[in-house]
C-alpha cells in the first residue's frame, strides 16, 4: 500500500474515532478560527477574553438536567451571534446530529448561512473537512441544507416552516425569536412546530436567542420569566460585594459624556471605565430561581468589554453619549432600551385623566343648549340591558352630552326593544323652546345581531345597525357592500374614531370640536368618565420595526361610555353624509324663539334646510361615428 492510499484510509477511519473529551468552550478556544468577515483578528483562535459570559451557556447545553435555554442579550456588545455560531460548530464536531436553525425570515436564514455559517466552516479546519462546499457536485449541501458525517444542519425562516415536516431534530436553535411571526400562515407557531420535531430524542435541546422588543409581546421575555433567570453578577472593586449592573448606577454631569462614571449599589463608591471593565471580567452567572429547570440568561450592554468605536473615548463615555442621543425621539429610545439594555420597551400611553373632564361639566340652560342642532342616539347591547346615549351636535362638530340611561332587560325579549322604540321618540326641549327628537339612532350589532337588525328594519330611515372595525387606518365609517337581512350595516372605524375623540377631549375652549358635559352626577358622574377614559393608546412597533398605535382596555375596566361616544360620533358623520344639512340655516331657525301659540311639531327632520345637490354639468354630446364603406372592421370607424 503506497502512502497516498494509506492517507485515504486513515482519513476514512478518522471519521469513526471517538470525539475528544472537550467542553464546548474548550472546543471554541482550541479549534474555532475567526473569519475576516466578522473579526479584525482573522485566522486567529476564538477567545473568551471579551466575552467571559459566553462560557457557561455553551457548556450547560451538555448538562442532562436541562433541555431548554434562552439568551436575552444586548446586541453586538455581548457576542450573541458568536455564541450561536459556537453552539453550531461544537455540535457538528463533538456530537454530530440533526440540527435546526430558525431565523425570522427565509432571507435572513440565507444571510446567516452565507455570512456566518459558511465562513465559519470555511475558516475552521476541523469543520472544513466535514462539510463540503455547497458548490461541489453531489455534495448534498445547499445554502439552507448542509450534510456532514452523522448529521445535518437545516436552516429555515420562521415565516415558511414547511421544511419542518417529518424531520426529527435533536438540537433547535431559534435566533432573534422576537422577530418571529405569531403564526407562520396556517402552519401555526414555528417554535411549537420545532418542539414537536424533537419528540424523538430524549436528550433534545432547544436554545432561544433574541434581543427583546415590546413589553407584553416579547417571546424572549416570556421565556426568560419562566426560566431560572441567571444574571451576570460582578464584584465591586472597592467593597467586594456583588451586584448586577443597571443604568441607574451610571452617573454624568449635565449632558457631558466625558464625566461618565459608575457608582456601587452598596458602598456608593464611584469608579471609572477601567474599574468597570475589571468588575465585568470577574463576573459570574447567578440564578434567581435555581429550582427551575429552564436556563435563562439576561445581559445588558453595560457589561461590554469591547473597546469603544472611537479610540479616544472610553466605552462608558460612549454609552452615555448614545443614551443622550436616544432621548431625541421615541423610536431611538426604544432602540436603545432593546439593543443596549436588553429590556423590553413599554411605549408611553395616551390616556385622559377622568377628573379633568369632570371639572369641565357645566350647567345647561335647557335640556338642549342653543349650539346643539341635531340629536344623535347610540345604543350598546349588553346581555342584560341596553345602554342609550344621546348627544347633540352642532357647527364644527361641537358636541353636547344630553342624556345617558339604561333600559334593563334581556335583549332577546321583545319588550326591551319596544321600550327602545318609545325611547327614540323622547322629546327634548331646546334652549329657545323648540322640541327636538333624535334624528338618527345607531345600534351596535356586536351582540344579538338578529334582534338588532329586526328592530332597525322597522325603523329604517331613522335607525342604523353599526359594527366596530378596529383595523389600523380604517375609515371612520363605511357601508357594508352586501345586503344582509335586507340591511347594509355600517362599519365604524373604532380606532380612528377614538383617535379623533381623544384629540377633541384635549380642546379646552368652547367652539369647534369641544365636548360639553352637563352637571349631572346621576347620569354623568365619576363612573361615566371612568368608562369614557378607560382605554389607553400606545405606540408599539411591529416585527419590521414600524410604529403603530394600539388601543387597549385594562383588565377589569369597563368602557361602555367610550363605545357609545364612538358610535355617536360615527353616526353623526353618517348623518351628515346622508342628509347634508345646512347647519347655518338650521342654527338661525332654532335661534328664533318657538311660537307656542299653536301646537308645535317636533323638529325631527331638516330636509328643508339641506343644501340642494349641485347640478351636474351638462357635457357635450359625443359626435356620432360613421362607418366608411370598404374598410376593415377596426379601421372603418372614424369620428
Amino acid at each position: 500500500m503506497d502512502e497516498s492510499d494509506q492517507a485515504i484510509w486513515e482519513s476514512f477511519f478518522d471519521q469513526f474515532d471517538p470525539p475528544e473529551e472537550l467542553t464546548r468552550s474548550e472546543w471554541a478556544e482550541n479549534y474555532r478560527r475567526l473569519s475576516p468577515e466578522a473579526s479584525s483578528k482573522a485566522g486567529g483562535l476564538f477567545s473568551f477574553e471579551m466575552f467571559p459570559w459566553q462560557r457557561e451557556p455553551l457548556n450547560m447545553i451538555d448538562n442532562p438536567e436541562y433541555g431548554r435555554m434562552c439568551l436575552q442579550w444586548a446586541s453586538q456588545l455581548t457576542g450573541k451571534t458568536e455564541t450561536v455560531n459556537n453552539i453550531v460548530g461544537s455540535q457538528v464536531y463533538m456530537d454530530p446530529c440533526a440540527i435546526l436553525m430558525i431565523q425570522p425570515t427565509v432571507d435572513l436564514a440565507q444571510t446567516w448561512s452565507k455570512d456566518r455559517c459558511d465562513t465559519m466552516f470555511r475558516d475552521t479546519p476541523c469543520l472544513r473537512d466535514r462539510i463540503k462546499p455547497a458548490k461541489s457536485r453531489d455534495s448534498g449541501n445547499t445554502i439552507l441544507h448542509k450534510q456532514f458525517p452523522g448529521g445535518r444542519l437545516t436552516i429555515i425562516g420562521a415565516n415558511a416552516p414547511r421544511q419542518l415536516a417529518s424531520r426529527p431534530i435533536k438540537i433547535v436553535l431559534a435566533d432573534e425569536v422576537d422577530g418571529f411571526p405569531a403564526s407562520a400562515g396556517k402552519e401555526g407557531d414555528p417554535i411549537k412546530l420545532a418542539e414537536k420535531r424533537t419528540e424523538s430524542f430524549s436528550d433534545a435541546f432547544m436554545i432561544l436567542v433574541s434581543t427583546p422588543l415590546i413589553k407584553g409581546e416579547s417571546r424572549i421575555e416570556r421565556e426568560f420569566l419562566a426560566s431560572d433567570q441567571r444574571m451576570w453578577n460582578v464584584p465591586c472593586i472597592k467593597c467586594g460585594r456583588h451586584q448586577v449592573f443597571s443604568w441607574g448606577q451610571v452617573r454624568w454631569d449635565d449632558d457631558d459624556p466625558h464625566s461618565a462614571r459608575m457608582e456601587c449599589q452598596h458602598c456608593q463608591a464611584e469608579f471609572d471605565d477601567t474599574a468597570r471593565r475589571a468588575m465585568s471580567s470577574a463576573g459570574e452567572w447567578v440564578p434567581t430561581y435555581p429550582e427551575r429547570k429552564i436556563l435563562g440568561y439576561q445581559l445588558n450592554g453595560i457589561n461590554a468589554l469591547l473597546p469603544a468605536k472611537r479610540p479616544w473615548k472610553t466605552r462608558m463615555e460612549q454609552m452615555v453619549a448614545e443614551h443622550i442621543e436616544s432621548q431625541r425621539s421615541e423610536e431611538e429610545r426604544k432602540t436603545w432600551v432593546n439593543t443596549f439594555m436588553a429590556e423590553t420597551y413599554e411605549p408611553p400611553a395616551d390616556k385622559h385623566d377622568p377628573h379633568e373632564l369632570i371639572q369641565r361639566r357645566e350647567n345647561y340652560p335647557a335640556e338642549v343648549p342653543s349650539g346643539a342642532l341635531i340629536l344623535i342616539k347610540s345604543v350598546d347591547v349588553q346581555k342584560d340591558r341596553l345602554e342609550v346615549y344621546t348627544a347633540g351636535f352642532g357647527i364644527g362638530d361641537e358636541c353636547w352630552a344630553i342624556d345617558y340611561h339604561v333600559i334593563a332587560g334581556d335583549p332577546s325579549k321583545r319588550a326591551v326593544w319596544d321600550e327602545l322604540t318609545d325611547d327614540i321618540g323622547t322629546e327634548y326641549t331646546h334652549e329657545h323652546g323648540h322640541i327636538l327628537t333624535a334624528s338618527l339612532t345607531a345600534v351596535d350589532e356586536g351582540y344579538k345581531r338578529d334582534m338588532v337588525r329586526t328592530w332597525v328594519k322597522k325603523h329604517r330611515g331613522s335607525a342604523i345597525a353599526v359594527k366596530g372595525d378596529a383595523k389600523a387606518g380604517a375609515l371612520l365609517f363605511r357601508t357594508q357592500k352586501k345586503f344582509v337581512q335586507g340591511l347594509r350595516p355600517y362599519h365604524i372605524g373604532t380606532d380612528t374614531a377614538k383617535d379623533q375623540l381623544f384629540a377633541e377631549l384635549t380642546i379646552d375652549e368652547h367652539g369647534p370640536g369641544y365636548h360639553h358635559f352637563p352637571l349631572d352626577d346621576q347620569k354623568f358622574g365619576t363612573e361615566y368618565f371612568d368608562q369614557l377614559t378607560a382605554e389607553q393608546c400606545r405606540t408599539v412597533y411591529d416585527k419590521q420595526g414600524f410604529p403603530k398605535r394600539v388601543w387597549s382596555l385594562p383588565k377589569g375596566a369597563r368602557n361602555e361610555a367610550l363605545d357609545l361616544a364612538v358610535y355617536a360620533k360615527g353616526a353623526w358623520k353618517i348623518y351628515l353624509a346622508r342628509k347634508r344639512p345646512n347647519l347655518d340655516q338650521l342654527a338661525a331657525m332654532l335661534a328664533e324663539p318657538a311660537d307656542h301659540s299653536e301646537p308645535s311639531a317636533p323638529v325631527k327632520k331638516v330636509k328643508e334646510y339641506q343644501l340642494n345637490p349641485p347640478e351636474k354639468p351638462k357635457g357635450q354630446a359625443k359626435p356620432k361615428r360613421t362607418r366608411l364603406p370598404g374598410k376593415g372592421f377596426v379601421n372603418s370607424w372614424k369620428k
